[in-house]
Protein backbone atom coordinates (compact mmCIF):
# COMPACT_ATOMS: atom_id res chain seq x y z
CA UNK A 1 0.00 0.00 0.00
CA UNK A 2 0.89 3.63 -0.40
CA UNK A 3 1.39 4.15 3.36
CA UNK A 4 4.01 1.38 3.45
CA UNK A 5 5.83 2.90 0.50
CA UNK A 6 5.81 6.34 2.15
CA UNK A 7 7.18 4.86 5.40
CA UNK A 8 10.01 3.12 3.53
CA UNK A 9 10.79 6.28 1.55
CA UNK A 10 10.81 8.39 4.72
CA UNK A 11 13.10 5.92 6.51
CA UNK A 12 15.52 5.91 3.54
CA UNK A 13 15.64 9.71 3.40
CA UNK A 14 16.08 9.93 7.17
CA UNK A 15 18.98 7.44 7.08
CA UNK A 16 20.70 9.29 4.24
CA UNK A 17 20.24 12.60 6.01
CA UNK A 18 21.66 11.24 9.26
CA UNK A 19 24.72 9.83 7.46
CA UNK A 20 25.31 13.10 5.61
CA UNK A 21 24.88 15.28 8.70
CA UNK A 22 27.30 13.05 10.63
CA UNK A 23 29.87 13.27 7.82
CA UNK A 24 29.53 17.05 7.56
CA UNK A 25 29.73 17.56 11.35
CA UNK A 26 33.03 15.65 11.34
CA UNK A 27 34.64 18.27 9.07
CA UNK A 28 36.30 21.43 10.35
CA UNK A 29 34.20 23.66 8.11
CA UNK A 30 30.79 22.34 9.24
CA UNK A 31 31.66 21.44 12.85
CA UNK A 32 29.91 24.47 14.34
CA UNK A 33 26.79 24.24 12.18
CA UNK A 34 23.60 23.03 13.86
CA UNK A 35 22.13 19.68 12.89
CA UNK A 36 19.01 21.49 11.67
CA UNK A 37 21.08 23.68 9.33
CA UNK A 38 22.96 20.67 7.99
CA UNK A 39 19.71 18.73 7.57
CA UNK A 40 18.35 21.52 5.41
CA UNK A 41 21.54 21.45 3.33
CA UNK A 42 21.05 17.72 2.71
CA UNK A 43 18.41 18.32 0.05
CA UNK A 44 20.86 20.37 -2.03
CA UNK A 45 23.35 17.50 -2.22
CA UNK A 46 23.62 14.96 -5.00
CA UNK A 47 24.80 11.82 -3.21
CA UNK A 48 26.88 9.36 -5.20
CA UNK A 49 28.67 6.18 -4.23
CA UNK A 50 31.78 4.93 -5.97
CA UNK A 51 33.51 1.60 -6.11
CA UNK A 52 37.01 1.01 -4.66
CA UNK A 53 38.90 1.55 -7.93
CA UNK A 54 36.50 3.96 -9.57
CA UNK A 55 37.77 7.45 -10.41
CA UNK A 56 35.80 10.26 -8.83
CA UNK A 57 37.26 13.01 -10.99
CA UNK A 58 39.04 12.68 -14.31
CA UNK A 59 41.43 15.08 -15.97
CA UNK A 60 39.50 17.55 -18.10
CA UNK A 61 36.29 17.35 -16.00
CA UNK A 62 34.57 20.66 -15.37
CA UNK A 63 35.22 21.94 -11.84
CA UNK A 64 31.56 22.44 -10.95
CA UNK A 65 31.28 20.32 -7.79
CA UNK A 66 32.70 19.85 -4.35
CA UNK A 67 33.47 16.33 -3.19
CA UNK A 68 33.25 15.21 0.41
CA UNK A 69 34.30 11.79 1.55
CA UNK A 70 34.75 9.84 4.75
CA UNK A 71 38.32 9.41 6.04
CA UNK A 72 38.12 5.63 6.26
CA UNK A 73 37.92 5.31 2.46
CA UNK A 74 40.61 5.84 -0.13
CA UNK A 75 39.78 7.96 -3.16
CA UNK A 76 41.26 8.17 -6.62
CA UNK A 77 41.35 11.27 -8.79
Amino acid sequence: PKADYMAILYRDIQQGMTETVTLLKSTHFFALWTELSLSRLYFWFDRKRYGPEEDIVKQGDTADRVWLGAKQYRYRC
